[in-house]
């Protein structure tokens, strides 16, 4: 099946199973870093609402015997949204890594600067790790026995067939809660990581842009210390004329 999440900027990232091919303009890096974060704030609103109506159901459901097929309903909806923020946010923390890819190669002393020593492309890999393991977790200490899974995805498509018999819906209910909690986490470090990375390039950008005008300001020094233009002759040698320098 295959995704296209639109960003800012005409910036878009498809979705192909586990391959994402963000198209990345290097030279609006920043303007994408900013539009990024934007995003994962809109996604960060949208899983702490997920997060809630979870929460809300689950303490609903912990005097029931089992869960009902109306609230089924509404859990496995917000499953399925839970699952798109999700993919979304794994979709930005790819694009993220490449954006930092690309200000490396445009910038090469970047990295020879104490501003690059962080590897944000190690950062973002090290974050979705510590997330899928997470979600593993939760379903486990629900007591839901599935595969190994290596997507966020594949959990969650996991615990809504769980869910498709009736005694099997609180497990789901329980995991789906911990696991939404554990998405507002996930974009929340994301979130001061991207702004971290933003303030890293910014920083190294202004640093550039410093030292181009400290350059160009000695060398205006240099030439206004130049004696004007004058004929100089040549060693005296009447066969060499007259050289004009200084000017042409």
């Amino acid at each position: 099946m295959r995704y296209v999440f639109s960003l800012f900027f005409g910036l878009i990232i498809t979705v192909s199973g586990y391959a994402m091919f963000p198209v990345i303009d290097v030279g609006n890096i920043a303007q994408a870093i900013q539009s990024n974060l934007k995003l994962v704030q809109q996604l960060d609103n949208q899983a702490r609402q997920i997060k809630h109506q979870l929460a809300y159901i689950h303490n609903q459901a912990k005097n029931l015997a089992k869960v009902p097929d109306y609230q089924w309903r509404d859990i496995s909806k917000l499953i399925t949204n839970l699952d798109s923020v999700s993919r979304q946010s794994n979709a930005l923390s790819y694009q993220a890594k490449n954006l930092d890819a690309s200000f490396r190669r445009k910038y090469p002393g970047y990295d020879r600067g104490p501003l690059g020593k962080l590897s944000y492309a190690k950062q973002y890999k090290d974050l979705n790790t510590s997330t899928l393991n997470s979600v593993k977790n939760s379903v486990k200490a629900a007591g839901i026995a599935t595969k190994d899974y290596r997507s966020e995805h594949e959990y969650l498509e996991a615990l809504k067939q769980h869910g498709e018999h009736a005694e099997g819906r609180m497990q789901v209910l329980q995991a789906s809660t911990e696991i939404a909690a554990e998405n507002v986490h996930q974009l929340q470090s994301m979130k001061h990581l991207m702004a971290s990375q933003a303030n890293a390039q910014n920083a190294y950008m202004a640093y550039q842009v410093q030292k181009d005008a400290d350059a160009d300001a000695v060398m205006a020094k240099v030439i206004a210390k130049l004696p004007e233009a004058r004929d100089v002759p040549y060693k005296n040698d009447p066969r060499f004329g007259k050289i004009r320098w200084g000017s042409h």
